[in-house]
Protein backbone atom coordinates (compact mmCIF):
# COMPACT_ATOMS: atom_id res chain seq x y z
CA UNK A 1 0.00 0.00 0.00
CA UNK A 2 1.46 3.34 -1.01
CA UNK A 3 1.46 6.22 1.38
CA UNK A 4 0.77 9.82 0.44
CA UNK A 5 4.51 10.53 0.76
CA UNK A 6 5.45 7.72 -1.63
CA UNK A 7 2.89 8.95 -4.16
CA UNK A 8 4.21 12.50 -3.99
CA UNK A 9 7.81 11.28 -4.37
CA UNK A 10 6.80 9.24 -7.42
CA UNK A 11 4.96 12.22 -8.90
CA UNK A 12 7.92 14.57 -8.37
CA UNK A 13 10.42 12.10 -9.81
CA UNK A 14 8.16 11.21 -12.71
CA UNK A 15 7.72 14.89 -13.48
CA UNK A 16 11.52 15.19 -13.45
CA UNK A 17 11.84 12.29 -15.89
CA UNK A 18 9.20 13.84 -18.13
CA UNK A 19 11.11 17.12 -18.07
CA UNK A 20 14.31 15.26 -18.96
CA UNK A 21 12.54 13.53 -21.85
CA UNK A 22 11.18 16.77 -23.25
CA UNK A 23 14.54 18.54 -22.96
CA UNK A 24 16.44 15.59 -24.42
CA UNK A 25 14.13 15.27 -27.42
CA UNK A 26 14.19 19.02 -28.02
CA UNK A 27 18.00 19.12 -27.96
CA UNK A 28 18.39 16.14 -30.30
CA UNK A 29 15.74 17.50 -32.66
CA UNK A 30 17.38 20.93 -32.86
CA UNK A 31 20.84 19.44 -33.34
CA UNK A 32 19.53 17.37 -36.26
CA UNK A 33 18.37 20.45 -38.18
CA UNK A 34 14.74 19.72 -37.35
CA UNK A 35 14.83 16.41 -39.26
CA UNK A 36 12.66 13.50 -38.18
CA UNK A 37 13.97 11.92 -34.99
CA UNK A 38 13.08 8.51 -33.58
CA UNK A 39 14.20 7.80 -30.02
CA UNK A 40 12.83 6.86 -26.63
CA UNK A 41 13.58 9.50 -24.00
CA UNK A 42 12.01 7.21 -21.39
CA UNK A 43 14.40 4.38 -22.22
CA UNK A 44 17.36 6.75 -22.15
CA UNK A 45 16.25 8.11 -18.77
CA UNK A 46 15.91 4.56 -17.40
CA UNK A 47 19.38 3.66 -18.69
CA UNK A 48 20.88 6.70 -16.98
CA UNK A 49 18.87 5.84 -13.85
CA UNK A 50 20.45 2.37 -13.80
CA UNK A 51 23.90 3.94 -14.08
CA UNK A 52 23.28 6.05 -10.98
CA UNK A 53 23.43 2.88 -8.89
CA UNK A 54 27.23 2.80 -9.22
CA UNK A 55 27.78 6.55 -9.44
CA UNK A 56 29.29 8.57 -6.61
CA UNK A 57 29.99 12.17 -5.67
CA UNK A 58 30.13 14.65 -8.56
CA UNK A 59 29.12 12.08 -11.18
CA UNK A 60 26.03 11.11 -9.18
CA UNK A 61 25.20 14.77 -8.54
CA UNK A 62 25.38 15.54 -12.27
CA UNK A 63 23.22 12.54 -13.20
CA UNK A 64 20.57 13.51 -10.65
CA UNK A 65 20.67 17.09 -11.92
CA UNK A 66 20.19 15.98 -15.53
CA UNK A 67 17.28 13.73 -14.54
CA UNK A 68 15.83 16.40 -12.24
CA UNK A 69 15.77 13.89 -9.36
CA UNK A 70 16.20 14.62 -5.66
CA UNK A 71 18.04 11.42 -4.73
CA UNK A 72 19.31 8.12 -6.07
CA UNK A 73 16.83 6.24 -3.90
CA UNK A 74 13.82 8.15 -5.27
CA UNK A 75 15.06 7.66 -8.82
CA UNK A 76 15.52 3.91 -8.33
CA UNK A 77 12.09 3.60 -6.71
CA UNK A 78 10.46 5.43 -9.61
CA UNK A 79 12.32 3.31 -12.20
CA UNK A 80 11.17 0.13 -10.42
CA UNK A 81 7.57 1.33 -10.39
CA UNK A 82 7.69 2.27 -14.07
CA UNK A 83 9.10 -1.16 -14.96
CA UNK A 84 6.32 -2.77 -12.89
CA UNK A 85 3.70 -0.83 -14.86
CA UNK A 86 5.36 -1.93 -18.13
CA UNK A 87 5.29 -5.56 -16.99
CA UNK A 88 1.56 -5.29 -16.21
CA UNK A 89 0.90 -3.78 -19.63
CA UNK A 90 2.77 -6.64 -21.30
CA UNK A 91 0.66 -9.22 -19.45
CA UNK A 92 -2.58 -7.51 -20.53
CA UNK A 93 -1.65 -7.34 -24.23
Amino acid sequence: MRTKHMSSVLLLTTTGLEHFGQQFFSTVYQNNNNQNVFLSPGSIARAISMCTVGARQETLDQMLLVLDASSKENLIQTAEQIMHVFSLAKINV
